[in-house]
């Protein structure tokens, strides 16, 4: 369903590259009348996640630790890919972040400061682990929205995180 996000895409000024590349291309956009098409909802769509929130969550846990017996990275492995590879302006976000290897850290909506790590999808989604509390969280939109409506996430995962203690004193 769509909410504000397409709006919050007109709004973009001129010079961002994301408004000069991708917001002349409509066909492009990343808008619920596209993501909700069968096609595009089967396609393996680079950088495009179609799940659930409890397998994202699910699969943050098994980054960090097991799960039923399966861990998917090794301690050593998720402290390279989650640790500050690069940081500064985007580009294309328009804003400064840090970033690991294939991961945003400690985004608003992770609060974890840096020892979260995961990824924001379009229209205010989040998956992340939270490496200082033992912690994953997803949350998954059934509307597509930007601004302080896409920030949801952060207080059910404001929530939880204060009834987890902290691992190892993070």
């Amino acid at each position: 369903m769509e909410g504000n996000w397409e709006a919050w895409l007109e709004t973009l000024p001129p010079s961002a590259p994301f408004r000069r590349h991708v917001v002349p291309n409509r066909a492009v956009w990343t808008v619920a009348e596209l993501a909700n098409r069968r096609a595009y909802l089967l396609a393996d769509l680079p950088a495009c996640g179609t799940t659930t929130a409890r397998a994202a969550a699910r699969l943050y846990a098994a980054l960090t630790g097991e799960v039923e017996g399966v861990r998917l990275l090794s301690p050593q492995r998720v402290a390279l890919a989650a640790d500050v590879a690069v940081e500064g302006g985007d580009l294309m976000l328009r804003g400064r972040y840090a970033k690991g290897l294939g991961y945003f850290l400690g985004l608003p909506g992770m609060a974890g400061g840096l020892t979260a790590f995961g990824h924001h999808g379009s229209g205010g989604s989040i998956a992340f682990a939270d490496r200082g509390r033992g912690l994953s969280f997803c949350l998954t939109r059934t509307r597509l929205v930007a601004g302080a409506a896409g920030t949801a996430a952060r207080m059910p995962a404001d929530e939880i995180r204060s009834a987890v203690t902290p691992v190892n004193g993070r």
